[in-house]
């Protein structure tokens, strides 16, 4: 079962989330992002995945930051951290 756009970015905004929560950013890869959104979604496009990051990025919902790599963090994150 396909699931609407709105979900889809509720599931990479969670997933993300998660691993911001966790202390951990490193897990938060956008490519690792989309792997475990194609785990929990088998049916979904590849690329649909991507623009749904990209949607979320552009909307300022997530951002990408750089440590030693790029990252994709939540907007909370960010405030909480005071960047």
């Amino acid at each position: 079962m396909a699931i609407t756009e709105m979900e889809l970015d509720q599931t990479i905004y969670e997933i993300v989330r998660q691993g911001c929560d966790r202390g951990n950013i490193t897990r938060n890869k956008a490519m690792d992002v989309q792997k475990k959104v194609l785990e929990m979604h088998p049916d979904l496009d590849k690329n649909a995945v991507k623009f749904a990051i990209k949607r979320l990025v552009d909307g300022g919902r997530l951002v990408y930051i750089y440590v030693g790599g790029s990252f994709l963090v939540t907007d909370e994150w960010v405030e909480r951290q005071q960047i």
